[in-house]
């Protein structure tokens, strides 16, 4: 599991960090989101695992809106 923060952000050709509007298109929000995989080894070959990423399904934009929840599946095998 991880926890990433990211804090105010100003966009480019923001010299004097004036844009201060958050929540809309085009700003660069502050934000903390939970991530988290589990996964397991089936055998020495195989193995798969689930991911989730945004877990608090925190709406925010860098510039555009970020994706809400989502879900990866994984499985791999290796030779």
């Amino acid at each position: 599991m991880v926890y990433r923060h990211v804090g105010q952000v100003f966009g480019s050709g923001d010299d004097l960090n004036k844009n201060t509007v958050q929540g809309v298109f085009g700003s660069y929000d502050r934000y903390g989101i939970v991530s988290a995989k589990v996964g397991y080894r089936v055998d020495h070959h195989v193995s798969f695992s689930l991911a989730l990423d945004n877990l608090n399904n925190q709406r925010y934009f860098v510039f555009n809106r970020r994706p809400g929840r989502t879900v990866f599946g994984e499985l791999a095998y290796r030779f």
